[in-house]
């Protein structure tokens, strides 16, 4: 029976359109790390923005400005084909008893900030935060990019907004979950100043989980202005 208790939520029944890890599932068909991971490594944008060196993630954002992310409520057929997309992904990778699902009427708990990225009208990308309203940490779920999508910067700018609002909230890590097969989402995380922590929680014994923690920088008082969350991220 699949596991799906982050923290202190109860085990809903699976929904058919959520995934395995819930967690950053951004696979390559060729087992390359997509740019979206890279968000850290420069390179040389020769020929598209002169002798100039820059993150794949901020060459993505600065190329397709369109995309942006907001809290959405996550029953909405255009969303619901992302988490049946990362479902189909999952299954193919891991057995039944290796899945940590949230259905849709767990995401829209009060404790959990669902996410969705979109380019133009268009939604590309969608993750979750869940975290109880005087929480200290928050665990990161149900990440995941379309296909068509990748290479734009997406999994950045999720990240770059949970993080952020996860510290305007007073959060001070986040943690997660994802497969020992997800090599990309593995390599994004690491990019973005994750580092691997012990198996926490449901995950603790599981053969296909790797886990994950950040810590953030505390937000700001309201007299030095904006929020601020890792600066060796951006």
């Amino acid at each position: 029976m699949p596991r799906n208790r982050p923290f202190g939520l109860t085990n809903p029944s699976a929904h058919g359109a959520v995934s395995r890890t819930d967690s950053a599932t951004i696979p390559e068909s060729s087992g390359k790390v997509p740019h979206e991971a890279s968000d850290r490594e420069p390179f040389t944008n020769a020929g598209r923005a002169g002798n100039t060196r820059e993150t794949h993630a901020a060459y993505a954002r600065r190329v397709h400005p369109s995309v942006t992310v907001a809290v959405e409520p996550p029953r909405q057929p255009e969303v619901e084909r992302l988490l049946d997309g990362s479902t189909a992904y999952a299954e193919s990778l891991y057995p039944p008893e290796s899945s940590f699902l949230l259905d849709i009427a767990t995401l829209e708990r009060a404790e959990v900030a669902f996410y969705v990225a979109r380019d133009g009208d268009r939604a590309v990308g969608i993750a979750a935060l869940v975290a109880e309203a005087d929480a200290s940490r928050g665990e990161l779920k149900r990440m995941f990019v379309d296909p068509e999508a990748r290479g734009r910067g997406v999994a950045a700018a999720l990240l770059d907004r949970i993080e952020a609002d996860a510290a305007a909230r007073g959060i001070i890590e986040i943690v997660l979950e994802t497969g020992d097969l997800h090599d990309a989402a593995q390599a994004l995380y690491a990019r973005r100043g994750y580092r691997l922590i012990p198996q926490f929680g449901q995950y603790v014994g599981e053969p296909h989980s790797v886990c994950f923690a950040k810590t953030l920088i505390a937000a700001p008082t309201a007299t030095t202005g904006s929020v601020s969350n890792d600066p060796g991220v951006r």
